[in-house]
């Protein structure tokens, strides 16, 4: 289960760094066609080869991470929309999941910290599915607080994760073993 986390943080950052930086190329190449000053166009002139390689780096990297994850679910015998219900599942109830850090918990500042403890986890929070099951999974923190915050939300989003998805009926969110919380989904027949 935690290969599927590690595979969705590092797809979702690539990307998110990759158009940073084919912005940031596009805004030095602009500023390379406006200066007249010379040694600021040199500067930008090597800002920009370094910025290419970066992002031709980035573009390889999120091309070897896709076929890496074509390939394994063919090995597994998983089509891609499976995969693409994936990405956005696990997004959507990683939005729904997340605990609020606003100022208006300043003077609760322990709320405030088991708040961000309880956040952390949200990056081992993921939705798999396969053709016939869907496996909800979390990792929660080691802290009894912020445990506590998650177990207390449980049925939140599980009513969530139906409403996501809802050809998928998903089951109580129960221990596992460790910190690992997981719930498990059959599809519905029609």
């Amino acid at each position: 289960m935690k290969i599927n986390y590690i595979r969705y943080n590092w797809f979702c950052y690539g990307a998110i760094t990759l158009f940073s930086h084919l912005f940031l190329m596009a805004l030095t190449a602009y500023c390379k066609g406006v200066s007249e000053f010379e040694p600021l166009t040199n500067l930008l002139t090597g800002t920009l080869a370094i910025q290419t390689f970066i992002t031709g780096s980035l573009i390889s990297f999120l091309v070897l991470l896709f076929v890496m994850e074509l390939f394994i679910r063919k090995g597994q015998k998983h089509p891609l929309k499976n995969w693409i219900k994936f990405l956005s599942s696990t997004y959507r109830i990683r939005k729904f999941c997340r605990f609020s850090t606003t100022v208006e918990l300043a003077y609760h500042l322990n709320s405030r910290s088991i708040h961000k403890i309880a956040n952390r986890s949200l990056r081992t929070l993921t939705v798999d599915y396969t053709d016939k099951q869907a496996i909800f999974s979390i990792l929660l923190p080691n802290n009894h607080d912020a445990k506590k915050r998650w177990t207390e939300m449980f049925l939140d989003i599980k009513t969530e994760l139906n409403h996501i998805e809802p050809d998928f009926i998903f089951a109580d969110i129960t221990f596992e073993k460790g910190d690992l919380y997981y719930s498990k989904a059959q599809k519905m027949k029609k």
